[in-house]
């Protein structure tokens, strides 16, 4: 039987196949490597894109119903090519698609005159960045009635150029120190490359934080013994779980900013000492103080402020008496020591009521309150803001005011012109370690790039 071995042009030939087989597959693995690698970007270009509806406005009284919808972009890089606008109605969601060219930090208004769109309730974008389809935001705008704009054609709402103009003939301020102040910690209200953004244009800071009660143990609901009996122990742990939860470093050098509310606000410190007396008073001051106290040792690197000392006006035209009421329930909790071991105080001027508020159009007033009724905490005793009292050591602290970007209790935006006045008041007349804080909610972000632009801020870039 003969025996034959495989011809060696056979032999080559499989060698050749074999060769090209692997070659093919090793392409193949790259290939999808690479479309894998190459898809990160984009996954992280929908998140700092940050499209979103600004506004919805229904206007349903002329011959023309329509309703008009205002989208604006973020910092984040890509093409965007289309955005889809999602409207919720009680027939359920439609979407209307649009070809787009909207760059970083631009806004473009979009009309429609379509009945079933007459009945949204709100709406919410998502983009299609680079042929890629971002998620919604999931923070729909609610649709409100109003009157129709006229076309507005595509435009930037960022770089401002009073800028330049005010670094040769800005007005004589004191401070330029403005921080955001981020409500329980930065979450995700802005991704790092608005922040940035923000920082290079504007010069405002973000290194403050708002603790709310709850996180220092003065949830909704807390009774007054509740409140006084809580230990420093407790404190602690409400502590911990906020850091966990908001994700802050306890080494963190954050002005923190104590907000409570409950069982009683700090606006309402007189009424409380009139109606309750010095004892119960008291043991409000030694509850706050163990909190407060809390609050410095879990953060030894931070600055601690308390909101609310003072505010002003808090529903417009405060009679005499009720302000001087007001006044001596903070001499009191100073007289106390329940002020001695912070670093600043900050009163509130929020807008909180909108053309509804009777010193609405008097804010340099009420602004001016809370700068000229800065408080002198006294180490030992005495009356405050009576400096030298039984030679009792007596500071100044910094102030820090919470303006609002939006008008509280209206959840809509600062007018421009209050926002102006109220920056041009506090940087003219605060001391130059004074600071200026804008509240930040978790809605705010649709009204900061407007009202740092409403505000002209004098940067400190023009300082140096």
């Amino acid at each position: 039987m003969d025996k034959r071995g495989i011809s060696p042009i056979v032999a080559t030939v499989l060698m050749i196949l074999l060769v090209i087989v692997g070659i093919s597959a090793v392409f193949v693995s790259v290939r999808e490597v690479s479309q894998q690698t190459s898809s990160v970007p984009v996954v992280q270009q929908c998140l700092t894109l940050n499209a979103r509806a600004e506004s919805c406005v229904i206007d349903a009284t002329g011959e023309d119903k329509s309703v008009q919808v205002k989208v604006v972009r973020g910092t984040g890089e890509g093409e965007l090519s289309m955005i889809k606008i999602l409207f919720d109605t009680p027939e359920g969601l439609k979407v209307q698609e649009e070809s787009v060219s909207l760059g970083p930090l631009e806004a473009m208004v979009f009309t429609y005159q379509d009945p079933e769109l007459l009945e949204s309730t709100e709406v919410d974008v998502l983009g299609v960045i680079d042929g890629n389809l971002c998620r919604a935001t999931g923070s729909p705008v609610k649709c409100v009635a109003g009157e129709i704009e006229g076309p507005e054609s595509q435009k930037t709402i960022g770089e401002p150029d009073y800028i330049s103009f005010k670094c040769t003939n800005y007005p004589v301020v004191n401070t330029c120190d403005f921080r955001i102040s981020m409500h329980n910690g930065y979450n995700d209200y802005i991704p790092p490359p608005q922040l940035n953004r923000l920082y290079e244009t504007y010069r405002v800071r973000f290194d403050s934080i708002t603790l709310s009660g709850t996180s220092v143990a003065a949830p909704n609901g807390i009774s007054f013994e509740e409140y006084f009996t809580t230990t420093k122990e407790e404190v602690f742990d409400s502590l911990e779980n906020f850091v966990k939860q908001n994700k802050i470093d306890r080494a963190t050098t954050d002005l923190l900013v104590v907000h409570i509310e409950n069982p009683i606000t700090q606006a309402s410190l007189g009424e409380f000492l009139e109606e309750q007396g010095i004892e119960n008073f008291t043991l409000y001051v030694n509850g706050t103080k163990t909190r407060l106290a809390a609050v410095r040792e879990f953060f030894p690197n931070a600055r601690i402020s308390i909101s609310a000392t003072i505010r002003p006006f808090g529903k417009g035209d405060v009679p005499k008496e009720g302000f001087e009421r007001m006044m001596k329930g903070y001499f009191t909790a100073n007289d106390l020591g329940m002020y001695e071991k912070l670093d600043y105080l900050t009163p509130t001027v929020f807008v909180t009521l909108g053309d509804k508020e009777k010193g609405y159009k008097f804010i340099e007033n009420i602004t001016q309150v809370a700068v000229d009724n800065r408080l002198s905490i006294k180490y030992g005793g005495g009356l405050g803001g009576t400096s030298g009292t039984g030679g009792v050591f007596v500071r100044n602290p910094p102030i820090a005011p919470y303006l609002s970007i939006e008008v509280i209790n209206a959840l809509e935006r600062v007018p421009p012109d209050i926002a102006r006045r109220q920056v041009e008041n506090l940087q003219r007349n605060l001391r130059s370690d004074d600071a200026i804080l804008i509240w930040f909610g978790p809605n705010s972000n649709r009204y900061l790039y407007d009202y740092l632009e409403d505000g002209k801020i004098v940067p400190c870039s023009c300082f140096e």
